[in-house]
């Protein structure tokens, strides 16, 4: 009868010791949200949002250039280079796939809106998309 007794009241307590544990662990799964998570898989595209924030002096997340790095990671015909340069109104983000018979025909303003350069504007993005100017390159 002891023998019983001690024994369920171990089991008993494993069984909360279980529950706490499994409780805590699913707690700590909980609190890792899923930006935190892209954060980490994808530290160039975080560098990248942070300099293209900074240039335009933001605080915003940028989700159109996030879309626009990602799309370039997943699709072959988007891969390239992107480049933040600065000209007469501001700043211009030029994305240039690798593959492509246009030269600077996407190019975006801080907002996203997307720019047609023709003229000066032209040729301030043609003369800024050099090295310096890079803030994300497409990794694969």
């Amino acid at each position: 009868m002891l023998q019983t007794l001690i024994f369920s009241i171990i089991l008993k307590d494993f069984h909360l010791d279980m529950r706490f544990l499994a409780i805590t662990l699913l707690a700590f799964v909980m609190s890792c949200s899923k930006q935190d998570a892209a954060d980490q898989l994808f530290p160039q595209e975080e560098q990248a949002i942070a300099i293209a924030s900074a240039k335009c002096q933001s605080s915003s997340e940028m989700p159109w250039l996030r879309a626009i790095i990602r799309k370039s990671e997943a699709d072959s015909s988007a891969k390239g280079v992107i480049y933040a340069i600065e000209y007469t109104n501001g700043v211009a983000f030029l994305h240039q796939p690798w593959v492509s018979s246009c030269y600077a025909c996407l190019v975006f303003d801080c907002e996203g809106k997307q720019l047609t350069a023709t003229g000066s504007l032209m040729e301030e993005i043609v003369n800024g998309a050099i090295e310096e100017n890079i803030i994300y390159t497409t990794t694969h």
